[in-house]
């Protein structure tokens, strides 16, 4: 299964801007499925995983500021 995501995964970030935005799209909305418990336990992961790794230095933060500037510049 791992596997599988990895291949998936890795498909996925090959593709133009505009289809990973669109696929993003559908896969979020495909998680307003799920009971907000689970969407609350697994955001509640995911923010586990990114303050680890922040404290291994493994990410670092970025301003909105940049985050906007490198959107526009990608879109445009």
């Amino acid at each position: 299964m791992a596997n599988l995501f990895n291949e998936i995964e890795s498909s996925a970030l090959k593709l133009p801007i505009k289809q990973r935005a669109r696929l993003a799209s559908k896969l979020i909305r495909s998680l307003e499925k799920h009971d907000e418990k689970q969407v609350e336990k697994l955001w509640l992961e995911e923010i586990d995983r990114r303050n680890e790794n922040l404290e291994k230095g493994n990410a670092e933060l970025v301003s909105e500021s940049d985050v906007m500037k490198n959107v526009r510049s990608i879109l445009s």
